[in-house]
């Protein structure tokens, strides 16, 4: 999604030329090896970009990729989507997990924004992000996905904001990358207006997990 002081921004673009042909559809296990294999490709070309790193998930198994891709009995509406070229090569991805416990299922996280950088700059990460919600939008109960992306990325942010996120705070120092820190936006789609009830109850001050 982002990249070093935006030079780096390669991928998640507004379209500027003509669409590839493409078809996006969720991906099954038999697409576990070639997700594997882009994701690492770009934790390794856009280490800035992500809270993962190639150095820790290169030592994954491809069983990982396949978990995660597989849909699972205890999150039913979690799913992975894959941009596949017309030559059927897995060219971009992206996920959605909801939140699994009872007070924010509510609530979904949006993560593992792929392009591959040659497919970029052609609309492959705004039909990604398209199909995300709409799939998103009929989950019930559902009310806002959330998202973080490296702050110093303007394209990327500016392509969730045509979607209607919103920035709702900056994480200074987020994640470290050698002696590099990045900031991490962090983004909000409410579905619906849902009015912001008050509480009586005095206020707690403890954080608990």
């Amino acid at each position: 999604m982002d990249g070093a002081a935006t030079v780096r921004c390669r991928y998640n673009f507004v379209p500027i030329g003509p669409r590839p042909p493409m078809k996006i559809r969720q991906l099954v296990l038999d697409d576990a090896a070639p997700y594997h294999a882009l994701r690492l490709r770009m934790l390794r070309i856009f280490p800035d970009a992500f809270n993962s790193s190639y150095e820790e998930d290169s030592r994954k198994p491809l069983a990982w990729a396949e978990r995660r891709i597989v849909p699972d009995a205890a999150a039913p509406h979690d799913f992975v989507l894959g941009a596949f070229a017309d030559t059927g090569e897995l060219i971009g991805s992206v996920g959605l997990a909801v939140e699994s416990r009872l007070k924010q299922r509510h609530k979904a996280l949006l993560f593992g924004m792929y392009v591959a950088p040659e497919a970029g700059s052609r609309g492959v990460g705004r039909a990604l992000l398209t199909a995300c919600l709409e799939r998103a939008r009929a989950i019930p109960g559902l009310e806002q996905v959330n998202l973080s992306v490296t702050a110093t990325n303007e394209r990327a942010r500016r392509l969730y904001e045509s979607a209607g996120f919103v920035t709702f705070g900056v994480e200074e120092r987020a994640i470290k990358v050698g002696a590099a820190y990045f900031a991490k936006a962090h983004m909000v789609l409410r579905f619906a207006a849902v009015p912001l009830r008050s509480s009586s109850k005095p206020e707690r001050r403890d954080n608990e997990p």
